[in-house]
């Protein structure tokens, strides 16, 4: 599977996610996932002086007063730069929502004393949600435990995507990828009966 093969990547990921609760949950948990480890990594302290440099050129009023170079900082811009790579114009309708989401976790983690426990709290009930998800509704494991990091950095893009092509974004692609995820899910279900014999 090639790593910046966008339709490739998807539907390795389609594949474990095409019921419709599952994929609901994955949409409205995902998000939260990420918006808690950015809580988290924002308690780390500045990761290199030349990050600081970079984010220097950012705006003072694109700051918020909260965007700092910190470990939070530094994996979005990993996995904006990664994204871009997969799909340009989906990174950059995604990136107000991310960048939104490390402004407001940088904020919630400096400005609430609790704001870990809370964090905690939100992380372990949407990890368990999706967990339901696939085991009732989907009736296959996660991803992750296929592919840990796919399943990790790959969701948020992905989610982010499925809410694209709900509304009308690159029909074609689109298309083409349900042929690819159906496909998968048709071998997998083959196998299992073979397994079964």
């Amino acid at each position: 599977m090639g790593i910046f093969n966008l339709r490739q990547q998807f539907a390795f990921y389609g594949e474990y996610h095409n019921q419709f609760v599952n994929v609901l949950l994955h949409i409205t948990c995902v998000p939260i996932i990420l918006w808690t480890a950015m809580v988290f990594l924002s308690y780390t302290g500045p990761l290199c002086s030349v990050f600081d440099s970079y984010l220097s050129l950012v705006p003072d009023f694109l700051k918020f007063g909260m965007l700092e170079s910190n470990a939070a900082t530094s994996l979005l811009v990993l996995f904006v730069s990664y994204y871009f790579i997969l799909e340009p114009i989906a990174t950059l309708l995604y990136l107000p929502f991310l960048y939104t989401f490390l402004v407001t976790a940088t904020s919630f983690a400096h400005n609430n004393p609790e704001s870990l426990k809370y964090a905690l709290g939100l992380h372990v009930i949407a990890w368990i949600a999706q967990f339901v998800g696939h085991g009732v509704f989907e009736k296959r494991a996660p991803a992750l435990l296929d592919n840990i990091l796919q399943a990790v950095v790959m969701a948020p893009f992905f989610v982010f995507l499925e809410v694209l092509f709900f509304i009308g974004y690159r029909p074609q692609l689109y298309k083409d990828i349900k042929a690819d995820i159906d496909s998968r899910i048709a071998s997998y279900k083959e196998s299992k009966v073979k397994k079964g014999n």
